[in-house]
């Protein structure tokens, strides 16, 4: 999971015949409460 933040790309053409399993919707989510924000603001 960490490999796949640090080599991010910006993707624009999804393959929308794939499902995301929830869990894993889950972990990225999580993985972005990490990420650092401005200032420390945060939701």
């Amino acid at each position: 999971m960490i490999r796949l933040i640090k080599n991010r790309r910006a993707i624009r053409d999804y393959d929308t015949s794939k499902d995301v399993p929830d869990e894993l919707v889950y972990q990225i989510i999580e993985a972005g409460g990490y990420a650092p924000s401005a200032e420390n603001q945060q939701p």
